[in-house]
């Protein structure tokens, strides 16, 4: 017997592998179970995936799901992050009739090639959508990058609409690099913060370049104290070639005090604007 109990999401065990309409299924990265959450995260149903994709096909009738049409705008949170930075974007990009789905995976849980695998699956069970366009914040651009880079099933049947980087990685990190060198916080960091260092992501292709993208680089305050922290522990140097401005296509800089950057006013206008128009 299972029974209904409000969760947290799964910020931090659980992927989110299918999305329709604001329900999800997930799976635990420890266990390898799989559960149904609903639009106001309650669970519904636990088991394999067929049970839960059989149980949320009976919720359909139940509950009314309306069939989803339109472009699907995929956001994926930043490394050591949650769905949960996304949650001003999403409710803009809802509110101008996009669907939206803010993806979970367990960045400090399992390395780049899981998550590779865990969002592929995602875009091949994705139902009733012909468009999409991505949303990627800190180090998913590289995870993004990787998956491009293999082919697949969902890229002959969904049309790439936009790709907007906000505050990419995409030329690596050398503070997560240097911290993998102490025990306890590859412990804590997990596999992917290797994943991400310099040296790594620069074997990672870089996108099709038909495919229209756009930066937004934000000179947050917390950006700023970062950097000053971790200004002496810079490692592996980047070619001029590899910078990060050699992978944004247009690009755009905005100033702001605000600690989630989608959070500020500015941010989520620009963010829209290019999602919308492919332009700033």
């Amino acid at each position: 017997m299972s029974f209904n109990f409000f969760t947290f999401g799964g910020n931090g065990d659980w992927g989110d592998i299918f999305f329709y309409q604001k329900w999800r299924i997930q799976r635990n990265i420890n266990a390898k179970d799989y559960r149904l959450l609903d639009p106001w995260d309650i669970s519904r149903q636990e088991g394999s995936f067929e049970d839960c994709r059989k149980k949320f096909v009976n919720y359909i009738d139940a509950y009314q799901i309306a069939r989803q049409r339109g472009t699907m705008i995929v956001m994926l949170h930043g490394f050591c992050e949650s769905k949960k930075v996304f949650r001003p974007l999403w409710r803009e990009a809802i509110s101008k009739g996009f669907l939206a789905a803010a993806l979970n995976y367990p960045s400090t849980r399992d390395n780049i090639d899981s998550h590779v695998k865990q969002l592929d699956f995602f875009l091949n069970n994705l139902e009733d959508v012909s468009e999409i366009s991505f949303v990627v914040k800190g180090s998913s651009c590289l995870i993004l990058r990787k998956l491009f880079s293999l082919p697949s099933d969902w890229q002959k049947k969904l049309k790439i609409g936009r790709i907007l980087f906000v505050n990419p990685a995409n030329s690596g990190n050398d503070f997560a690099d240097w911290l993998t060198r102490f025990k306890i916080f590859r412990w804590f960091l997990g596999p992917m913060a290797n994943d991400i260092s310099a040296e790594n992501a620069l074997l990672i292709p870089k996108l099709p370049s038909n495919i229209e993208q756009g930066t937004i680089f934000c000179n947050s305050l917390f950006k700023r104290l970062l950097k000053k922290i971790t200004k002496p522990f810079e490692g592996v140097p980047i070619n001029s070639d590899s910078s990060e401005k050699s992978y944004a296509v247009k690009s755009i800089i905005i100033a702001t005090n605000k600690k989630n950057v989608f959070s500020d006013e500015k941010v989520l206008k620009k963010a829209m604007s290019f999602l919308e128009k492919g332009q700033f």
